[in-house]
């Protein structure tokens, strides 16, 4: 369980660092 846990946190810091990266590209866009 604990290996289930620890993989899906670190699913999710994945996903937090592609949601910043598609962010960041956004605001660029539209500057």
């Amino acid at each position: 369980l604990d290996d289930m846990l620890e993989v899906h946190g670190v699913g999710q810091r994945k996903l937090a660092r592609y949601g910043d990266a598609f962010l960041e590209a956004l605001h660029d866009a539209l500057r």
